[in-house]
């Protein structure tokens, strides 16, 4: 199976500003294989909203797991079942 991972910020941003996610859409619009965004996914709710803003079909966690390292396992059963997890596990 073959996918495109696309981070929403830019080389010269480093860790700075925000995840552009809208800017995502481009490439969403511009290919059929499956696409996951990353960047600034800490939470549940910025999943969604960057699954939403950017039309890709799945999102990836990188340094918002950090501290947290449940996190991606409590967004995917999140979204899967829609069922909000207390804490973690």
């Amino acid at each position: 199976m073959q996918l495109i991972s696309v981070h929403g910020r830019t080389r010269c941003q480093f860790y700075n500003g925000n995840a552009d996610w809208a800017a995502v859409r481009a490439v969403r619009d511009a290919i059929w294989y499956p696409l996951v965004i990353n960047g600034d996914i800490t939470s549940f709710e910025k999943a969604v909203a960057a699954l939403e803003t950017s039309g890709a079909d799945a999102v990836m966690v990188g340094r918002g797991a950090q501290g947290q390292p449940w996190l991606p396992g409590q967004i995917g059963r999140r979204i899967e079942t829609g069922v909000v997890e207390s804490g973690r596990r």
